[in-house]
Formats: structure tokens, sequence, C-alpha cells
């Protein structure tokens, strides 16, 4: 399963992309540890911060 298939089916989706955009990199680590991706989410958090239109969030700057 992909993270954002995780993150749809967790129903956390509303609250994982207001994380994003305030770049608030604890409750996008805090998301994803409870989606058991706890040893992979700060590079994960980092990898979608350094890179937001790769990820699909083009209106980041």
């Amino acid at each position: 399963m992909t993270l954002n298939e995780r993150i749809v089916v967790s129903g956390r989706l509303a609250e994982w992309d207001k994380a994003v955009h305030a770049a608030d990199r604890s409750k996008m680590i805090e998301i994803l540890t409870q989606l058991d991706l706890e040893s992979q989410a700060e590079s994960l958090v980092n990898q979608i911060l350094a890179n937001p239109e790769f990820y699909g969030y083009d209106d980041i700057k």
C-alpha cells in the first residue's frame, strides 16, 4: 500500500494535508508513526517538504 493510500484509508487525509501545508514536521511524523511508518517517518517528511511539488503539493512554495 502506498503512503497516500495508507493516509486515505486511515481517514487522516485532511489532517495530513493541513500538516504538509503548514510544514508541520512533528505532526507529519506523528501521523506516519501512527500508520506504522515510524522507521521511515523522518526521511519521508524530509523528502516531501524538500520537493512538495513532486508529491502533488503544487501550491506550497
